[in-house]
């Protein structure tokens, strides 16, 4: 595989993993309150799930290409034309308050596990990701499993971030204007990094 194209999925799982969500506000929260020690099960069990759900979703669309080869180049485009919604959807969004619910106890693996499984956006990113950057692939396994390595080392640091900088993040991101830039600099991400696919088609 291409350096480049390793790097666009390791960007696309990171803005993915970074941007808020209900898994990192969780992991903010635990981690203000608890520390990064007994905030790591949560992240750890995220981060795991979201490998299954990449792996799962991988699976099923190599299957899919087996029985349908023709739908490759559209599983491209459409995966690029999602992901110019998102940045879209990204760059024209209101910023909203912040809201970090207080925790009774450290999040446990299993809560971060459920809730990544049960998490719209990870399926939809996932399903995104393995549109372009696996199924363009010539050996489709071999791009499953590096873009599997990817998403869980970065889906940890994504998510990890959060845990870690918390506190500092919550504060910023609790400034409307730092909402704004944050979200338009992820969609510009987002725009760039579906360029080469596209070009490759």
């Amino acid at each position: 595989m291409e350096v480049t194209l390793i790097l666009s999925m390791i960007l696309f799982i990171w803005i993915g993993a970074v941007t808020p969500g209900p898994v990192n506000l969780v992991s903010v929260s635990s981690g203000v309150t608890y520390g990064w020690i007994k905030t790591w099960p949560f992240v750890a069990g995220a981060s795991v799930a979201y490998l299954t759900v990449v792996f799962s979703t991988g699976i099923g669309l190599s299957r899919l290409l087996l029985t349908i080869p023709a739908i490759k180049a559209l599983l491209v485009w459409l995966g690029a034309a999602y992901l110019q919604y998102i940045a879209f959807k990204m760059a024209s969004a209101k910023p909203s308050e912040l809201q970090l619910q207080a925790l009774n106890s450290p999040p446990s693996f299993m809560q971060g596990a459920l809730m990544q499984w049960l998490n719209p956006k990870a399926w939809i990113i996932a399903s995104s990701g393995i549109g372009l950057f696996v199924t363009s692939e010539p050996n489709t396994s071999t791009a499953l499993m590096v873009f599997c390595i990817v998403a869980l080392t970065f889906c940890i640091i994504g998510v990890g971030t959060w845990m870690i900088l918390g506190q500092l993040l919550g504060h910023l991101l609790s400034k409307p204007i730092h909402q704004v830039w944050l979200n338009r600099g992820m969609a510009a991400l987002l725009c760039i990094i579906t360029i080469p696919m596209i070009m490759s088609q």
